[in-house]
């Protein structure tokens, strides 16, 4: 045996250990997380806290169409729509403007750069709940109450996320590449969305998820915004649900299930994005 074969033995010897830490502890903790999951969605076919006994298959997919077809009925369905809508248009514009915007502070030079850079990092740290007065105000001037895309303008200036695709851009941008571009005739536009983009996809990925989950989970803003049913998002409508048949037959959990699918689903999509950006700046540095 040669003198690689035994060295390589003994350090998978030594790795041995390590790894089945690493994989009873990750089990432990997939458990921890998934079982109170499971349990929810064991019980939400019910349409209530209590608990059932069957294990029929058949029985269960009976209930759980049952449940879809309550709340195709029920005012959730608009809330769903609305609330898509308002979620996917609002993290489109807040990804795209702000990936725009930290392009801007990082590939050009300008006056009063660094000064916009320091006021995008102050206006960070402002609550957004301060600003609400003046946002509603300034709604209700230009008679814009009741308007779903007033939940979408304000995603346009979102400091956060360019803050963040700022600091991604700026450890992964190459002057050299856009200066090639420029010189093969492409515009700045198409610099822009066929090359700056592509290179921030694992940005756009995580911001997409935390701005949609922002929008998703909203409740104060579409409660002050928004006055017909049929223009609520669907947190506000499951609210009223809620508070209206707790006392009788518990918290409609199915209603819950299918409010907690979109981030799931979305999350599955982009997550392949994020274990690239982990690769990449791992191979990188």
């Amino acid at each position: 045996m040669s003198t690689n074969q035994i060295s390589s033995s003994i350090n998978k010897r030594r790795d041995l250990p390590l790894k089945v830490i690493t994989y009873i502890v990750s089990i432990t903790v997939a458990v921890i997380v998934l079982l109170p999951f499971v349990e929810f969605i064991k019980e939400s076919y019910t349409g209530t806290l209590e608990a059932t006994k069957t294990r029929d298959v058949f029985v269960i997919l009976a209930r759980y169409w049952k449940e879809l077809k309550k709340f195709c009925a029920s005012s959730n369905i608009s809330g769903l729509k609305n609330s898509l809508y308002v979620s996917f248009a609002s993290t489109f514009c807040s990804i795209y403007f702000s990936a725009l915007t930290a392009y801007a502070i990082t590939a050009y030079e300008w006056k009063l750069k660094e000064i916009f850079s320091k006021f995008i990092t102050f206006v960070m740290m402002i609550p957004s709940t301060i600003s609400m007065i003046g946002f509603y105000q300034l709604v209700w001037k230009f008679h814009l109450i009741n308007r779903l895309y007033m939940l979408i303008l304000p995603a346009i200036a979102a400091p956060i996320t360019v803050y963040f695709m700022r600091m991604y851009l700026q450890a992964t941008f190459s002057k050299d590449l856009v200066e090639s571009a420029r010189i093969d005739g492409a515009g700045e536009f198409m610099i822009f969305n066929q090359m700056i983009l592509p290179l921030l996809k694992p940005a756009i990925a995580t911001q997409a998820i935390f701005c949609f989950l922002t929008s998703w989970n909203d409740v104060f803003t579409p409660s002050i915004i928004l006055i017909s049913d049929a223009k609520k998002t669907l947190p506000i409508t499951m609210t009223s649900v809620q508070s209206f048949l707790f006392m009788e037959t518990g918290v409609p959990l199915f209603d819950t299930l299918v409010s907690i699918l979109p981030p799931l689903i979305l999350f599955a999509i982009l997550s392949r994005h994020l274990v690239e950006g982990v690769a990449l700046g791992s191979v990188k540095y």
